[in-house]
C-alpha cells in the first residue's frame, strides 16, 4: 500500500516537472524571439511609437498664368534668418541672441512680458538659485508641481523696477531668444523673416554662429502690378471662423492661405505639399511625405486687354469728370466673356479720386460680384419674352406710344413719345408704354385713366421666374468663394409690378447682367462664367495638364426658340437704328440693349437719401472674325437730375473697348 503510495507521487512529481520544463522553454522560446530575432522589429516599433511629426522643407506655392501664358502671380526668393538648435545651454544661446542683436535690425515689440521676464530670469539665474524657496524647488524638482507653476512662481518674484532696469539691447536680446525656443526643437526658428539687408546677409555668412544661418521664404510678386491684381487674390492668415476645416485638412496654424478671390477659390491646386518627417526617440529622421510644390493655373482672362480696358475706362472717367453735371461719377466697370465657353476674358472695375491735385485709380473690383444697381431697360429682352410666353404679344404686335396716368400717382412715359410702336420697335426705342401693358394684361388688370389699379400680384413671380432663368437676381456660378445676388424688392403694390420690366425694381450686379447677355446669345442656355481655364501640374511648363475647366450649363430659359428668334431680332435693331446705335460698329454684327436708371443717393452721409442719380448699362453680344463674345458696360451715377445733361460716357467706353477688341 505504501509503495503504491510512493509510486503515485513519484509520478505526479515527474509530470509537474516536466511541465515546468515545457513552460520554461516555451517561456525561453518567446522570449528568443522577442529579444533575439524580432528585437529590432520591435524596438523599430517603440521608437515610431514615441517618434514625433515635423513639417520639413516648405512647398512652393503654384503660380498663376494668363490664357496667353503671361505670368500674372509669381514666387519670389526672399532672404530670412533662421536658427537650427544645436547642442548648446541657454548662456551660450543668450550670447548668441546678444550678438545679433547688436548687428541686426529687428522689431521686437512683439516681446511678451513672460519672454522678457524668462530672460530677466535665466541673466540672473544664480541670483534667484539662492533665493528661490527650497521648498517649492525641491517640489518642482520631485515633480510634485509643474514646470508651469514653478516658472509662475519664479515670475512673481520679478516686478516692474526689476524690468526697468534692462536696457533697448536686452529686450532685443530677449526676443530674439524667445523666437530661438520657440515651437519644437528640431524645426527651424524664424529670426528675421524680411527686409534683411546685404550687410546682414554678409555679416551672417562671416561671423559663422553656430545654428544660424540665411535661408530663403517666397512670397507673391505681380509682374503687372495693380491690374487685375485683387481678382487674383492674396495670402493671409488662416481664418478663425476656418480653422478647424483647414486644420482638419493637414493645415498647420501658422500657414499662409489663399484668403480672397482666386487665391481662395483654388487653394487646394495652389498649395502644394509640404514635407512631412518624424523623429524618433533615436533621432532618427523618416521621410513619410516628399515635397511637392503647388500647381499652376492658367486663367481666361487676357491679361494685355485687361490693361487695355482699364487706360480707356480711366481716360474716359476722368475726360467725363470735366463735364457739366457729373460731380457724382466716379467709376465703369467693363465685362467681357465668350459665349461658346463661359470663359471671362476681361473684368474691369475702375474708379477715380481726385487727390492732391490730379485723379488717382481706384480699384472697384468688388463692384462686379457685389455691387447691385437696378439696371433699366437693358433688361426688356426679358420682359419681351414674358409677353411672347404668356400670349400678351405677338411678332408685329403693335400700338401707339403714350403715357399711362393711376390714380395718386404721376405719370409714366417712355423717354420721348416714339409714336407707333410694334415689337421689334418697341425694343429698339425702348418703350416704357408697351412694357407696360404687356405688365397690365398679365396680371389680370384693365387700365383707365387716372383711375385706381389693382393687379394680380403672381405676376412678380412670372417676371422673377424668367429673370432668374437668365440669371438676374440669382447666382451665375462664377468660381469665386462669394457673389451678391442683388436686392429683391417686397413691395407688391401695382405701380411697383410696372416698374419691374423697365428694370427699376429690382437690382442685380454687373456680372449678372454678363450672364443675362451671354444667355440671349447662346439662345436660352445659361452657362456659368468663369476665370479659371486649365491647371497644370507643378514645373511641368504646362507639358502636364492635371484639370480642364468644363462649361457648366446652369439651365434653359423656358421659352420657344421663335420667340427668343423674335426677341434677338429686336435686339439687332437697337443696334441697327434705335437706342444702341453707334455704340459698336455695325460690322461687329452686335445685338444689344440700352439701359437707364435711377439711384438715390446719401450725398452728405446724413442718413438721408437726398438726390436722384441718372445710371447708364449696356450689354451686347456680337460675333466677328471668330471672336464671339458678350460685353457689359455700366456706368453709375452718371449724373443727377438737377441738370438735363447726361454724358454719352458708357457709349464712348463701349466703342473704344470694342474697337480694339475686335481689331487686335
Amino acid at each position: 500500500m505504501k509503495k503504491n503510495f510512493k509510486n503515485i507521487i513519484n509520478k505526479r512529481f515527474y509530470i509537474i516537472l516536466s511541465l515546468i520544463v515545457i513552460l520554461f522553454l516555451i517561456t525561453m522560446t518567446s522570449l528568443y524571439n522577442l529579444i533575439i530575432k524580432k528585437g529590432d522589429f520591435y524596438l523599430e516599433e517603440l521608437l515610431n511609437k514615441n517618434s514625433v511629426t515635423y513639417v520639413g522643407e516648405k512647398a512652393i506655392r503654384g503660380q498663376i498664368f494668363d490664357r496667353n501664358k503671361n505670368l500674372l502671380v509669381g514666387n519670389k526668393e526672399v532672404p530670412i534668418i533662421i536658427y537650427k538648435k544645436k547642442d548648446l545651454n541657454y548662456k551660450e544661446e543668450i550670447s548668441i541672441a546678444y550678438n545679433l542683436a547688436k548687428n541686426i535690425s529687428l522689431d521686437y515689440s512683439f516681446l511678451s512680458e513672460k519672454d522678457l521676464k524668462n530672460y530677466y530670469y535665466l541673466k540672473n539665474k544664480n541670483y534667484f538659485d539662492r533665493i528661490l524657496n527650497k521648498d517649492l524647488t525641491l517640489k518642482y524638482e520631485k515633480q510634485i508641481i509643474s514646470e508651469e507653476e514653478y516658472m509662475n512662481y519664479i515670475f512673481s518674484l520679478i516686478n516692474e523696477e526689476r524690468l526697468n532696469t534692462l536696457e533697448e539691447i536686452d529686450k532685443k536680446t530677449a526676443y530674439i531668444y524667445s523666437l530661438m525656443n520657440e515651437g519644437y526643437s528640431f524645426s527651424k526658428k524664424v529670426l528675421k523673416n524680411s527686409l534683411v539687408t546685404e550687410e546682414e546677409i554678409n555679416y551672417i555668412k562671416e561671423a559663422n554662429i553656430s545654428g544660424v544661418s540665411i535661408s530663403v521664404r517666397y512670397e507673391r510678386y505681380y509682374p503687372y502690378g495693380e491690374t487685375f491684381k485683387t481678382y487674383l487674390g492674396y495670402l493671409g492668415s488662416i481664418p478663425l471662423e476656418e480653422k478647424d476645416l483647414y486644420l482638419n485638412s493637414g493645415y498647420a496654424l501658422n500657414d499662409e492661405v489663399g484668403i480672397s478671390y482666386l487665391e481662395k477659390q483654388y487653394e487646394s491646386y495652389l498649395k502644394g505639399q509640404d514635407e512631412i518627417y518624424t523623429v524618433n526617440a533615436k533621432g532618427e529622421k523618416k521621410i513619410i511625405k516628399k515635397k511637392e510644390n503647388g500647381n499652376d493655373l492658367v486663367l481666361s482672362i487676357d491679361i494685355n486687354l485687361q490693361k487695355q480696358i482699364e487706360d480707356i475706362v480711366f481716360d474716359e472717367i476722368i475726360k467725363t469728370k470735366n463735364e457739366a453735371n457729373t460731380r457724382l461719377y466716379d467709376r465703369s466697370f467693363v465685362l467681357i466673356a465668350d459665349n461658346n465657353t463661359g470663359e471671362i476674358l476681361s473684368a474691369v472695375a475702375v474708379g477715380a479720386l481726385y487727390i492732391n491735385g490730379s485723379y488717382q485709380k481706384i480699384d472697384r473690383t468688388s463692384d462686379l460680384t457685389n455691387f447691385a444697381l437696378a439696371p433699366g431697360s437693358i433688361v426688356k429682352a426679358a420682359s419681351h419674352l414674358v409677353g411672347f410666353e404668356n400670349n400678351i404679344i405677338y411678332p408685329g404686335y403693335g400700338v401707339v406710344d403714350s403715357c399711362i396716368k393711376v390714380s395718386g400717382a404721376e405719370k409714366k412715359c417712355s423717354w420721348r413719345s416714339l409714336g407707333y410702336v410694334d415689337d421689334l420697335r418697341a425694343l429698339a426705342l425702348s418703350s416704357n408704354y408697351y412694357q407696360y401693358l404687356i405688365a397690365f394684361r398679365l396680371a389680370g388688370g384693365s387700365y383707365n385713366y387716372n383711375a385706381p389699379l389693382i393687379l394680380n400680384n403672381e405676376a412678380f413671380n412670372i417676371y422673377r421666374n424668367m429673370y432668374n432663368s437668365f440669371g438676374l437676381g440669382v447666382k451665375t456660378g462664377i468660381d469665386l468663394p462669394s457673389e451678391g445676388v442683388g436686392y429683391k424688392g417686397n413691395d407688391t403694390e401695382a405701380l411697383s409690378l410696372l416698374d419691374f420690366p423697365i428694370g427699376q425694381y429690382d437690382t442685380y450686379t454687373p456680372m449678372s447682367l454678363l450672364q443675362y447677355i451671354m444667355t440671349l446669345s447662346n439662345n436660352g442656355i445659361r452657362i456659368a462664367p468663369h476665370f479659371l481655364k486649365s491647371v497644370y501640374k507643378a514645373e511641368s511648363k504646362f507639358n502636364e495638364e492635371i484639370y480642364s475647366y468644363e462649361k457648366i450649363i446652369m439651365g434653359k430659359v423656358k421659352a420657344k426658340q421663335e420667340n427668343i428668334d423674335r426677341v434677338k431680332e429686336g435686339l439687332k435693331m437697337v443696334m441697327q437704328s434705335g437706342t444702341g446705335y453707334g455704340y459698336i460698329n455695325l460690322k461687329y454684327n452686335p445685338y444689344g440693349k440700352t439701359g437707364t436708371s435711377e439711384m438715390f443717393l446719401d450725398t452728405n452721409n446724413d442718413n438721408v437719401i437726398d438726390t436722384k442719380t441718372l445710371s447708364n448699362t449696356f450689354g451686347a453680344f456680337a460675333n466677328y472674325n471668330g471672336k464671339n463674345i458678350s460685353i457689359v458696360v455700366v456706368s453709375p451715377n452718371i449724373s443727377d437730375t438737377s441738370s438735363s445733361y447726361t454724358t454719352l460716357v458708357n457709349k464712348r467706353i463701349t466703342q473704344k473697348v470694342t474697337d480694339f477688341y475686335f481689331e487686335n
